[in-house]
């Protein structure tokens, strides 16, 4: 009660409706402002290269022309003119050098990288140029115009100062867009072309300025003896006093969950699984399997003896008080274990230093299934049998699923 008895004195008093039309009024007063009061000022980007035109005239070659790409950024809510461009143009390393200023004359769709299909590009009228309210526009302009014929001497092998301008309309000031450096990278032979390209670099941050910025420069090799043995023993006691125990404690606290996995799958074959292939393997039919691959030649070929031994196991075990035709067969045959039952069979080999692989083996269209084993590297650095597409097993546990699987699918 007493919080709804503020508000209605808050809301009495008239405060909130004049907040609102305090933040109303200034909002209309910024508008305003940027409507009617803030002139149009576009940013100007400068295109990263030019191209001159030379021209001779009476033996001498005259600068002709000069074409580069601009890109205007109108940041503003309402929409701006450009009416004219101008550039200014000296040499680089002479004093008081011949300056000439040249004006927008053309506009050309687009600047070739090979300047020499310029020819084929169409020009047209220069017209004062719109950019709308927030947008961007790129023009590649050609400046050529020059007031009482003053074109300067042109030699391509120079470098070039060009300051840019812009105006907004006819009779008011020029703006001032940038100081640029150019210089030519096709050296000798830019002279023998009418056209020639020169790169573009800004007078108050060069390219150049990049050398103090870079990191310091690395290698894969080492730089010294001292540097190699201070490396090698840092990286050792690095292991031995933090990433040895570190993996210590990693394992034993994975190690609950990890060998739980094995007790279940024990407890799961043999109160669940054994009993019923022992049931229904004398009456159901067909199984196929995929099995993987040791890492060690001993401990594969002991694993090998052992799934053999184990498959004759069960087999005895399923094979008394079944039907003659219904018993499975276990044989070694060169280097193979071969599973038999009725006229479907698998056979396990050995497939490298730490695999073992599960196949169909008389199969002309391929493996129906295919089961494979190997030896992983697990907790405490020693290895464990990984099952592909089921994870860590065992031997019994993998064997008891090669031939629950290959009762079901002898059949077919």
């Amino acid at each position: 009660m007493i919080s709804i008895k503020i508000i209605t004195d808050f809301l009495s008093q008239g405060w909130l409706p004049n907040l609102i039309g305090l933040i109303g009024g200034l909002l209309g007063l910024v508008t305003f402002i940027d409507s009617y009061l803030i002139r149009f000022r576009p940013k100007i980007y400068f295109g990263t290269r030019v191209i001159i035109e030379s021209k001779e005239d009476r033996g001498i070659l005259q600068l002709n022309s000069i074409l580069c790409s601009l890109e205007l950024c109108n940041h503003r809510k309402k929409y701006g003119v450009v009416y004219d461009f101008a550039l200014r143009i000296y040499k680089s390393d002479e004093i008081n050098s011949d300056s000439a200023i040249y004006y927008a004359s053309a506009v050309i769709a687009k600047i070739p990288i090979n300047v020499d299909e310029l020819e084929k590009q169409e020009l047209s009228t220069f017209n004062p140029i719109t950019v709308l309210p927030d947008s961007n526009k790129s023009i590649s302009i050609v400046l050529s115009e020059v007031l009482y014929r003053s074109k300067m001497d042109f030699h391509p092998l120079n470098s070039y100062y060009i300051e840019i301008y812009y105006q907004k309309e006819p009779k008011s000031k020029w703006y001032f867009i940038g100081k640029f450096f150019l210089y030519n990278k096709g050296q000798l032979e830019a002279g023998l072309k009418k056209y020639v390209q020169f790169t573009v670099l800004n007078y108050d941050s060069t390219r150049e300025k990049l050398k103090k910025s870079v990191r310091h420069q690395k290698t894969n090799l080492y730089q010294g003896a001292s540097q190699n043995f201070l490396i090698l023993k840092f990286r050792s006691y690095f292991y031995k006093l933090i990433k040895f125990p570190f993996y210590r404690v990693k394992d034993a606290f994975y190690s609950i969950p990890f060998y739980s996995h094995f007790l279940i799958d024990k407890v799961i074959d043999n109160l669940i699984k054994i009993p019923i292939i022992k049931k229904y393997g004398k009456i159901i039919d067909k199984s196929s399997i995929k099995f993987g691959a040791p890492e060690s030649k001993p401990i594969t070929y002991d694993a090998f003896e052992k799934i053999y031994s184990l498959l004759q196991k069960i087999a005895i075990q399923i094979n008394s008080k079944a039907k003659k035709e219904l018993e499975i067969k276990v044989e070694k045959k060169e280097g193979q274990i071969i599973l038999t039952r009725l006229r479907f069979a698998l056979k396990f080999y050995i497939a490298g230093d730490e695999t073992i692989v599960v196949q169909e083996a008389y199969s002309s269209v391929g493996s129906r299934i295919t089961y494979q084993i190997a030896l992983r590297r697990k907790l405490w650095n020693k290895n464990f049998w990984y099952l592909d597409n089921y994870g860590f097993i065992t031997i019994k546990s993998f064997v008891i699923r090669v031939i629950d699987a290959f009762i079901i699918n002898s059949n077919y």
